[in-house]
């Protein structure tokens, strides 16, 4: 099957009763050329940075996906405490769901969380147990369990109803990767068609669902594309061009093992994800090998930043950052780090420095290495705001 990754900014689709699609309009192309980025100043681009500690009076240690709301931090960890976590913007614990078990309002694997505003729950979807727990989202108390009809990777709170990122499901009747349900989980829609050579080949991106406004944006890590979902059920779809960094044919082709699919995006751009609109800027990443990149464009001067993370220059005394942005709150980039990785910075960068220039340091950074001396080793990990402005 020959897959040709062709331009299209939002060329919009719509879909019918029926499920059939209708096409709309096309806009503008984009190619983008990893070969070319540019060593990046914070400064550029950042207007000012804030760091949370938060409670560790429970401690979770890694942070699946993180949600921001006006006064509230959700962060689920599913690998070690298996919990959600609610902060208040301070940092300060409010509640937390663990409730671990296979009884009414317990789960075992807690994968994926959303917020239904409209009806003020927190829905916990419980991989292992097939199931969604509803929560208040006042006090985490328990409501209701619904069982599932069908297993997915990551799913979102869209028009009183749901919507699914299934990821290369194995099933051959399973057709498409995401699907529109209503509150029962009946299907209404569905679109982008797995490849019958990817099924089975997953990747776990805690970023596939963003919002903007009534919009709902969708990365698909074996698509170079994002999909913009409308309440009124229009459907666009953007598809990046990386021109000779595109993936190969036999990427998309039948494999003994996803370890040799991997094999063969050696050199290659693939896993778009953390696509985010704010009234400022837009944004997404996508790697090469083990290299994170970022793209962001600016809403005010339509001027665009191609950096690598290992290209950003630390201007702002910001430290250490994970490889990507966890979420994203009006105009600031969220991101999470591990306090030791910040301790471990700081020392490496005290060995390297003589007196003199230590102190030069300390002066640039002393935001930095104040917020640092609040933190402990054993501390849960932090969370910083980067807001974006230029």
């Amino acid at each position: 099957m020959q897959m040709k990754y062709t331009v299209v900014l939002f060329s919009a689709f719509l879909f019918n009763c029926s499920g059939s699609i209708e096409r709309v309009k096309n806009s503008s192309e984009l190619e983008i050329n990893p070969a070319n980025v540019s060593a990046t100043k914070y400064s550029s681009f950042v207007k000012n940075v804030e760091f949370i500690k938060l409670d560790s009076a429970k401690y979770f240690g890694s942070i699946e996906k993180l949600l921001v709301t006006k006064d509230r931090l959700f962060i689920l960890d599913s690998y070690n405490s298996l919990a959600l976590y609610v902060y208040n913007r301070k940092g300060e614990l409010l509640f937390d769901i663990s409730n671990y078990g296979r009884g009414p309002g317990e789960f075992m694997g807690p994968y994926d969380f959303a917020i239904d505003k409209k009806s003020e729950e927190i829905i916990i979807y419980d991989a292992r147990g097939s199931k969604f727990s509803y929560f208040n989202l006042d006090d985490g108390s328990f409501i209701e369990d619904k069982i599932l009809k069908f297993r997915f990777r990551r799913f979102e709170v869209f028009n009183d109803g749901y919507i699914f990122y299934l990821d290369n499901r194995k099933d051959p009747n399973v057709v498409n990767n995401i699907i529109v349900t209503d509150q029962n989980f009946i299907e209404i829609h569905s679109f982008s068609p797995i490849i019958d050579g990817l099924r089975g080949y997953h990747a776990a991106l805690p970023t596939n669902f963003t919002s903007y406004g009534n919009d709902l944006n969708i990365t698909i890590h074996s698509e170079n594309s994002i999909y913009k979902v409308t309440d009124e059920n229009k459907v666009s779809k953007m598809s990046i061009d990386f021109g000779k960094y595109n993936l190969p044919q036999e990427f998309f082709e039948f494999y003994e093992t996803n370890q040799d699919r991997r094999a063969s995006r050696e050199g290659k751009a693939f896993n778009i994800t953390a696509f985010f609109e704010t009234d400022s800027f837009t944004h997404f990443l996508y790697w090469v090998n083990t290299d994170s990149y970022h793209y962001f464009k600016s809403r005010k001067s339509d001027e665009t930043i191609h950096t690598r993370n290992d290209k950003l220059i630390d201007d702002l005394g910001i430290g250490p950052l994970i490889r990507w942005p966890n979420t994203v709150y009006e105009n600031s980039l969220v991101w999470y780090q591990q306090p030791t990785e910040l301790f471990d910075y700081l020392a490496e960068k005290k060995e390297q420095l003589n007196d003199r220039e230590w102190d030069a340091f300390s002066k640039k950074n002393k935001k930095l290495i104040s917020f640092s001396e609040t933190l402990s080793k054993n501390d849960n990990p932090y969370l910083i705001f980067m807001e974006i402005d230029f």
